[in-house]
């Protein structure tokens, strides 16, 4: 049976939105679909999160919060220390700078405190009957995996080292790999135990999910429902999400299959961030996406103009969808 969900933007306009222009928009809304669910952002004022409580409790739906978990927002902000190092040593910078899209380390016993807190927070205003977790992954290493491959960090040695991985070891391999060995790893292509770069993309994947079945499980005491918003599915080892792991501690997922979207989580976006990456080690425009298209099991085009300007096609999105 197929469920429906809204997302309201997190940016608030006062302007624009009203209580009344807000409760109208949902009223007309559940008349063209049966929503299920309403996820609202973070930072709306306390009138506006009113009417969007009472017009799904209304409608028999319920209202979720849409929280990223491993990025500052509202009461958490960050801190330089929590920071995720890539494999050169340092702080892994955000998309453009934006503090909503620098990542912070889930092995960091810090950051598992300051989170579950800001959850707890949350959980407690009584608002919501479900929590929408976004930004549940490492920073996208797409520009340039060799420099932004993370975590490295004292807390990822120590964690790696009490499940058998060197990471010191890892980082070296890494730096030896050429561009089309790493691609042909982050995609999947090459999975064997005894391969360094795979061992450290398994790790990522359980540090991920350690983090989300601590959230998991505060929520769930709380009769608090779980959806995660995650990468497309074959863009997923990148950012160190399993779906299958993750699909155990949540009750539903939404996979960002975003077919023309030039920003974070977007295919072309983090398909061309990628590409350009590999073409600046010699490689051509159409080589590049040949290697990727190989990797990945989508059909690219061969110019990168083309994969910008008209994205990817709908058969992509069929197999992502299976």
């Amino acid at each position: 049976m197929p469920r429906f969900a809204a997302q309201f933007l997190e940016y608030f306009n006062s302007k624009e939105h009203t209580p009344m222009s807000v409760r109208e928009k949902l009223r007309k809304a559940f008349s063209h679909l049966p929503f299920d669910y309403i996820i609202i952002g973070w930072d709306l004022p306390p009138a506006i999160i009113e009417v969007c409580a009472s017009e799904t409790a209304r409608n028999g739906a319920q209202l979720y919060r849409w929280h990223p978990l491993l990025t500052g927002i509202g009461t958490l902000h960050q801190k330089s220390e929590w920071a995720t190092i890539g494999s050169e040593g340092k702080p892994i910078a955000g998309h453009n700078g934006l503090t909503e899209f620098t990542f912070i380390c889930p092995n960091r016993p810090a950051v598992k405190e300051a989170v579950l807190n800001h959850l707890k927070e949350e959980l407690n205003k009584g608002i919501y009957q479900g929590i929408f977790l976004d930004r549940i992954r490492y920073p996208s290493p797409a520009i340039n995996p060799k420099r932004y491959l993370a975590c490295f960090c004292d807390d990822c040695r120590r964690t790696a080292a009490n499940e058998g991985l060197d990471l010191i070891a890892i980082q070296k391999k890494l730096q030896d790999l050429n561009p089309q060995m790493i691609v042909e790893r982050l995609f999947q292509q090459i999975q064997t135990k005894e391969d360094l770069l795979c061992q450290f993309l398994d790790f990522r994947e359980r540090c991920i999910n350690r983090i989300i079945e601590a959230a998991f499980e505060l929520l769930s005491a709380k009769n608090i429902t779980v959806g995660l918003d995650c990468f497309s599915p074959t863009l997923t080892r990148m950012v160190g999400q399993n779906l299958s792991k993750l699909a155990s501690v949540s009750h539903w997922i939404k996979p960002m299959i975003y077919a023309h979207t030039l920003g974070p989580a977007g295919i072309p976006f983090e398909l061309l961030n990628l590409a350009k990456w590999m073409s600046e080690s010699g490689l051509s425009e159409s080589g590049a996406l040949k290697i990727i298209s190989n990797s990945s099991g989508f059909l690219l085009p061969t110019r990168f103009s083309d994969l910008k300007e008209k994205g990817i096609p709908p058969h992509v999105l069929g197999m992502e969808v299976k």
